[in-house]
Order: structure tokens, then sequence, then C-alpha cells
């Protein structure tokens, strides 16, 4: 016969920090299946490798993902999340309504760090932008 001994929560800490990991961990799975997403609809997926494209004609596939789920799909491999945009008006109008957002570079701290912030190259977009290029037109001679 199988003897337990006596286990007072209180002196235990190594049960009682198991059972909070625990329950911490099913609270996030659970409200990660519950939560709703703010990306486009999806296709069926596999639950860990994601979406299964065929390595011949896989753009078939997602034409027709494109002309099941709309103009904008989610698809996912592994842990990388993508979002395809298959329609050019789709393209067209996320361009305009979010221009701000995808008209700048990434910041780039290598870059700053070796011109000193005055490469235009790798300038964010903005009023020092604007001053750079405008110092630009005024001292080049044409």
């Amino acid at each position: 016969m199988l003897y337990l001994p006596d286990l007072r929560i209180s002196d235990n800490r190594q049960l009682v920090l198991g059972a909070t990991a625990c329950v911490w961990a099913i609270a996030i799975i659970i409200g990660a299946c519950l939560r709703k997403s703010r990306l486009p609809p999806s296709p069926p997926t596999w639950r860990l490798w994601g979406h299964f494209l065929p390595p011949l004609n896989a753009s078939l596939t997602v034409a027709r993902w494109i002309d099941e789920y709309g103009p904008l799909v989610t698809i996912r491999s592994g842990i990388q999340t993508t979002v395809i945009i298959g329609r050019h008006q789709a393209a067209v109008d996320i361009m305009e309504k979010q221009s701000k957002i995808l008209a700048d570079r990434p910041h780039l701290p290598a870059g700053e760090i070796l011109t000193r912030g005055l490469d235009i190259g790798l300038a964010n977009a903005g009023d020092r932008f604007r001053r750079m290029q405008q110092f630009i037109r005024i001292s080049s001679p044409n």
C-alpha cells in the first residue's frame, strides 16, 4: 500500500508555485482560444502546423481562399502569421487609410549612430525628413 505524507500547503512552496503556474497556463490557453482575433478571416488550420500550402500551385490554393474568405486572408505557418492582400482595390484602400504607418522607414539605430542622424536615406518621414529634402534642393547646383 502507498502511504503519502501529510503535506500542508503553507509548508510546500513548490506545490503552491506549481499549481499557480498550471492555473495561469490554462487561463492563458483558454483566453487565447476564446479571444476574438482582430486579423482577417482564415481558412481552417491544423492546430500546431498552421495552414498547409501544397508545394505545387500554392497560388491556386491562395486564390481559392481569397474567393471564399474575401480580399484579406490570414494564414499561419508555425508561429509566423501572414496576412495576404488578394485584391488590388483592397491594397489601394489600405495604403490610403494607413499611409502614415506604411510610408515610414524602419528605425535603424546602427544607421543613426554611423551617420549621426544626417543620412536622408535612413531618415524617418516627418518634419526632419522634409527639412533635409529642402536643404538638398537648395544646396544642389542645378
